[in-house]
Parts: structure tokens; C-alpha cells; sequence
């Protein structure tokens, strides 16, 4: 039965990936920083660090290492112990994973780590085979985050390396700003021009899972939707979807002294395409951004 290895399995990202794998009859390993009295479940195993470092656990032959870890960047302000958890969940985290495949301790034939599309900095070129040359917090998380896998040197592992744009799922971002929004609150942020990179969470698993299945794909994917929108046209549609009117706009100043670096994810403007998926023929389900919201608000 084929099995997959993950970090970051409470996330909702890694939650939709684990039911459609589980679906296709497969399994999955997840792995978790403490140490887990937890039994396997329909196809579910956890697996805790030490188990792995002390050798108390044999693990099987994984069609994929994928790592999905990551401390929330948009939880709390950037303060520097927030900034320290958000480099070392993802950036060491995933120099262990390296580790235990270069060593043999998890076998697999191909690792797959996330990354996201923030990598470009505000406004910079986003073309996948370029090295990105922005160098703000974000950009430089990211830029080590993928690194570390291409410091997985083995020719027998392919490494895939994927950017995110914004997930809109049940979970997630959207799921905070659904009720901003139904209370008459939502705005436009900053000056409403910056694009935002999207992509709908089925579309960003199938995307995924067609990199996986094909082993001639590897490094640098934009895992986005092949039609960004500006940041006004994100917030009438997601007004619209709820039958919301807009209050107006936040100016960026304001979220600059409310919310500081953070406020970067939302005034950074990237416009990442999918070149290298849609290379791939991989075919989109959510093209356009009132599809995606149609099928998240409806339900």
C-alpha cells in the first residue's frame, strides 16, 4: 500500500491532502515534534522525532517525503522569538528531513517541500527559473526554506520545490476574513493595485499530486491560480460572494503602525504565474477567482 511521509499534518493544507490520499487508498505517516501515544487510524500513523532519532520505529518506503511545516505567519505580529518559530519550523525542520534521507532513514524517491510565492518580494520578477532576489523576512525564510532542499544532494531523490499563492479553502485565511466581512467590515487594503496570487486548496492538491505522479518534474513550481487579481478586486469579490458592501479602503500607512512587517502579506504586491504547471498540462478545475468563492461561500 503506497504511503506518504508528512510534517505540518494538523494544517489544513496538509488535513485536504491526507483525506485524498486516504481516499485512493493509501497511507500516511505524519510526523510530530513531542512524543505521541496515538494509534493508528484509518490509515493514519504519527510518528514522533525521537522515534525516528533512536530508531524505535520501522518505517516503510514512502512514495513521498512531503514538508508542510510551518509556524502561522499571520497569527501574531513579527515580534523576534515569532520570527525565530517561523525560520526554524520550516528551515530546520526540513534540514532533519534532508538528514534522515541522505542517511537512509526515510526512504523515498522523492521529497516535496512547500515554499510560497512570497519568495519574489514586493513586485519582483516571479519567473520559476530565475533565482529570486528579494530580501525582505519573508523572502529570506523562503530562500533558505528551499535550500535546504536543494542540499539533498542524492540523484536518487527528485526535490520539488513549491510556491504557494494565498490558499482559499474552508480553512486558512479565508476562514478568518469570512466574518470581518459579514459584519460590514471589510476593506479594501492599501491602494487596492497589488496582485494576489491565488489558488483554490482542491486545485492546490490535485496540482500536487500530478508533480508526484510524474517523474520527469522537478524543482521550482508556482502553485498558483493562472489568473491573479488585484487586492480590489479580491475584496468586491469576496464582498460580493457574501452579499457585503466594501466600507472602503485601509490605507497602508495604517496597516504599516497597526500591524508593522507583518502587514507586508498584505500590501506586497505578487504576480506569480503557473508556467511550469501548466508546462506540466496540468489542468485547473478554479481558473478564475469567482468560481473559486462560488464554491467556498455556497457550501
Amino acid at each position: 500500500m503506497k504511503a506518504l511521509f508528512l510534517t505540518g499534518s494538523r494544517g489544513f493544507i496538509a488535513q485536504s491532502l491526507i483525506r485524498r490520499w486516504l481516499n485512493a487508498g493509501g497511507q500516511v505517516y505524519c510526523l510530530l515534534r513531542s512524543e505521541t501515544q496515538e494509534q493508528p487510524t484509518n490509515g493514519v500513523h504519527y510518528v514522533g522525532w525521537q522515534d525516528i532519532e533512536l530508531h524505535r520505529i520501522q518505517l516503510p518506503a514512502f512514495e513521498a517525503v512531503i514538508h508542510l511545516a510551518g509556524y502561522p505567519i499571520a497569527k501574531r505580529l513579527w515580534t523576534r522569538s515569532v520570527r525565530k518559530k517561523i525560520r526554524a519550523s520550516r528551515v530546520d525542520t526540513g534540514r532533519l528531513l534532508v538528514q534522515w534521507m541522505q542517511t537512509g532513514v526515510l526512504q523515498t524517491h522523492c521529497y516535496m517541500t512547500a515554499s510560497a510565492v512570497g519568495i519574489y518580494g514586493d513586485g519582483c520578477a516571479t519567473l520559476e527559473d530565475q533565482e529570486p532576489q528579494a530580501t525582505d523576512f519573508l523572502a529570506s525564510v523562503c530562500r533558505d526554506w528551499e535550500q535546504v532542499a536543494l542540499d539533498c544532494r542524492n540523484p536518487d531523490i527528485r526535490v520539488l520545490r513549491l510556491r504557494f499563492g494565498l490558499v482559499l479553502g474552508k480553512e486558512g485565511l479565508l476562514k478568518r476574513l469570512i466574518p470581518i466581512y459579514r459584519a460590514y467590515a471589510g476593506a479594501v487594503l492599501g491602494n487596492g493595485k497589488q496582485w494576489v496570487s491565488w489558488i483554490h486548496i482542491d486545485d492546490l492538491i490535485e496540482a500536487m499530486l500530478h508533480l508526484l505522479h510524474d517523474p520527469t518534474r522537478s524543482g521550482a513550481f508556482n502553485v498558483t491560480a493562472p489568473n491573479p487579481v488585484t487586492m480590489r478586486h479580491f475584496s468586491k469579490l469576496l464582498a460580493g460572494g457574501l452579499h457585503r458592501p466594501l466600507i472602503g479602503r485601509i490605507p497602508a500607512c495604517v496597516l504599516k503602525r497597526l500591524l508593522g512587517d507583518l502587514s507586508s502579506l498584505f500590501l506586497f504586491s505578487q504576480k506569480a504565474l503557473p508556467t511550469r504547471l501548466q508546462a506540466s498540462r496540468f489542468e485547473f478545475r478554479y481558473v478564475h477567482l469567482d468560481e473559486a468563492f462560488k464554491q467556498l461561500l455556497d457550501h
